[in-house]
Protein backbone atom coordinates (compact mmCIF):
# COMPACT_ATOMS: atom_id res chain seq x y z
CA UNK A 1 0.00 0.00 0.00
CA UNK A 2 2.75 2.45 0.91
CA UNK A 3 4.58 1.60 -2.30
CA UNK A 4 1.62 2.78 -4.36
CA UNK A 5 1.45 5.98 -2.35
CA UNK A 6 5.15 6.56 -3.03
CA UNK A 7 4.74 5.98 -6.76
CA UNK A 8 1.74 8.32 -6.87
CA UNK A 9 3.83 10.92 -5.06
CA UNK A 10 6.50 10.53 -7.75
CA UNK A 11 3.90 11.02 -10.49
CA UNK A 12 2.54 14.07 -8.66
CA UNK A 13 6.07 15.46 -8.48
CA UNK A 14 6.58 14.97 -12.21
CA UNK A 15 3.25 16.72 -12.88
CA UNK A 16 4.24 19.63 -10.63
CA UNK A 17 7.55 19.89 -12.54
CA UNK A 18 5.64 20.15 -15.82
CA UNK A 19 3.21 22.71 -14.36
CA UNK A 20 6.09 24.78 -13.02
CA UNK A 21 7.81 24.71 -16.42
CA UNK A 22 4.79 25.76 -18.48
CA UNK A 23 3.30 28.25 -16.03
CA UNK A 24 3.31 31.83 -17.24
CA UNK A 25 3.94 33.05 -13.69
CA UNK A 26 7.36 31.43 -13.30
CA UNK A 27 10.48 32.58 -15.09
CA UNK A 28 13.22 30.02 -15.52
CA UNK A 29 16.73 30.18 -16.86
CA UNK A 30 18.16 27.49 -19.12
CA UNK A 31 19.88 25.74 -16.22
CA UNK A 32 16.78 25.76 -14.02
CA UNK A 33 14.74 24.35 -16.93
CA UNK A 34 17.29 21.57 -17.41
CA UNK A 35 17.31 20.90 -13.67
CA UNK A 36 13.54 20.76 -13.57
CA UNK A 37 13.53 18.42 -16.56
CA UNK A 38 15.98 16.07 -14.86
CA UNK A 39 13.95 16.09 -11.63
CA UNK A 40 10.77 15.32 -13.58
CA UNK A 41 12.45 12.49 -15.49
CA UNK A 42 13.94 11.03 -12.31
CA UNK A 43 10.56 11.06 -10.57
CA UNK A 44 8.86 9.53 -13.62
CA UNK A 45 11.46 6.75 -13.86
CA UNK A 46 11.17 6.07 -10.14
CA UNK A 47 7.40 5.61 -10.57
CA UNK A 48 7.77 3.45 -13.70
CA UNK A 49 10.44 1.14 -12.28
CA UNK A 50 8.25 0.42 -9.23
CA UNK A 51 11.11 -0.35 -6.89
CA UNK A 52 10.43 -0.66 -3.19
CA UNK A 53 11.49 2.68 -1.67
CA UNK A 54 13.49 3.08 1.50
CA UNK A 55 13.26 5.95 3.98
CA UNK A 56 15.81 8.10 2.15
CA UNK A 57 13.85 7.90 -1.11
CA UNK A 58 10.63 8.81 0.72
CA UNK A 59 12.24 11.86 2.31
CA UNK A 60 13.89 12.98 -0.91
CA UNK A 61 10.77 12.70 -3.05
CA UNK A 62 8.54 14.23 -0.38
CA UNK A 63 10.91 17.17 0.03
CA UNK A 64 11.14 17.81 -3.71
CA UNK A 65 7.38 17.60 -4.23
CA UNK A 66 6.62 19.85 -1.24
CA UNK A 67 9.18 22.48 -2.27
CA UNK A 68 8.03 22.63 -5.91
CA UNK A 69 4.36 22.63 -4.92
CA UNK A 70 4.96 25.48 -2.48
CA UNK A 71 6.76 27.55 -5.11
CA UNK A 72 4.19 27.02 -7.86
CA UNK A 73 1.17 27.61 -5.59
CA UNK A 74 2.78 30.77 -4.26
CA UNK A 75 3.69 32.10 -7.74
CA UNK A 76 0.79 30.91 -9.87
CA UNK A 77 -2.15 30.90 -7.47
CA UNK A 78 -1.60 33.25 -4.53
CA UNK A 79 0.40 36.17 -5.96
CA UNK A 80 -1.89 36.92 -8.96
CA UNK A 81 -4.91 37.01 -6.65
CA UNK A 82 -3.21 39.02 -3.90
CA UNK A 83 -3.61 36.21 -1.37
CA UNK A 84 -1.15 35.71 1.46
CA UNK A 85 0.47 32.30 1.70
CA UNK A 86 1.66 31.13 5.11
CA UNK A 87 5.18 32.45 5.58
CA UNK A 88 7.39 31.70 8.54
CA UNK A 89 9.61 34.64 9.44
CA UNK A 90 13.14 33.65 10.29
CA UNK A 91 15.02 35.74 12.81
CA UNK A 92 17.45 38.07 11.09
CA UNK A 93 21.09 38.25 12.02
CA UNK A 94 22.33 41.73 12.81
Amino acid sequence: MLNYLYWMLCILGAAVCCWYEVSKYTKLTLFSSLGLLSIGLALTMEALLMRTPDVVHWLLVLGIVMKLTDRIVRKAVCEPRGWQWLILDKPRKE
